[in-house]
């Protein structure tokens, strides 16, 4: 009995280990474990590298020569640690299209008496912009 305890317990760590913590504002604030580990990662930074312009998981696949399935597991932790943001917008068929935005200009670590901590300094654009396509709305 106490194995089965043990082993829900190292699950539900596990979990909370995975879930960031939540900011004042409720926005969701990544770890500087997240963070680090992505930048230290050759293939998340080359994607960073490559977005300077919104770009669909193919783009990026292409440009880094990354297998798919690469692609989008450095994507999902790219955006975990909160560097990239996700824009669907529709293409001229109306079919959804994901485009890969980068969401920082700048990434802080700080180290204090309390540990590390990442400021990530989040891109006006990542915040305001609206989906860009054919069919997204325009500026009268």
């Amino acid at each position: 009995m106490d194995g089965a305890y043990a082993r829900r317990d190292a699950e539900r760590t596990r979990s909370e280990e995975r879930t960031p913590p939540e900011s004042a504002d409720g926005a969701v604030e990544p770890s500087p474990r997240e963070v680090t580990a992505a930048l230290d990662d050759a293939d998340c930074r080359a994607m960073l590298a490559a977005l300077e312009d919104p770009k669909t998981a193919r783009e990026l696949r292409e440009e880094c020569d990354v297998p798919s399935s690469t692609a989008y597991r450095k994507l999902d932790r790219l955006s975990d640690a909160g560097l990239v943001t996700e824009r669907v917008t529709l293409d001229d068929g109306y079919q959804q299209v994901t485009r890969y935005v980068r969401a920082f200009d700048t990434v802080r670590l700080s180290a204090d008496a309390d540990g590390f901590s990442v400021d990530v300094e989040v891109r006006e654009q990542a915040t305001t912009d609206r989906p860009v396509g054919p069919h997204s709305p325009t500026d009268s």
